[in-house]
């Protein structure tokens, strides 16, 4: 068996080291890719529900019951809500209420399909929990409820 001279030596290791630097690198490419992929969805997030709600006159929305679905007050909410989310490409965008006991409530979903019933409890997260305080968040985990 012929032995392998010591610059086909050296420029194996060079090409192991190199392919293994490039796989490396691509995974740390790919990392920050998604990093900063994700950080541009949660402000894309975050600008339109900071839009919706500054469109909307958070007093009515406080005094809101199931009862008034049919005022102009509500129908105006739903509408402002209903073309943000047809306009704007949204999956999803709804108004929730904080109850005392801490659980949170739909008040108005425009979803045209299947729409959350006023007073219908949402899953719990920390970034409903923040926007009660009045600091806008984004989930970091998509959660389904039905």
């Amino acid at each position: 068996m012929k032995r392998l001279s010591p610059a086909a030596r050296s420029l194996i290791l060079i090409c192991a080291f190199l392919l293994a630097m490039n796989f490396l690198l691509g995974f740390v490419l790919i990392r920050n890719s998604q990093q900063a992929i994700r950080e541009q969805v949660e402000s894309r997030m975050l600008d339109v529900s900071n839009t919706a709600a500054a469109m909307l006159d958070g007093d009515i929305l406080r005094t809101l019951q199931a009862e008034d679905a049919n005022t102009p007050e509500y129908k105006a909410i739903h509408n402002t809500l209903f073309r943000f989310e047809q306009n704007i490409e949204l999956a999803y965008i709804y108004c929730v209420r904080a109850l005392d006991d801490g659980s949170f409530v739909f008040t108005i979903d425009p979803d045209p399909e299947s729409p959350g019933a006023f007073g219908d409890h949402i899953p719990y997260t920390e970034a409903l929990y923040n926007a009660s305080l009045g600091t806008p968040g984004v989930d970091k985990e998509a959660y389904v409820d039905q």
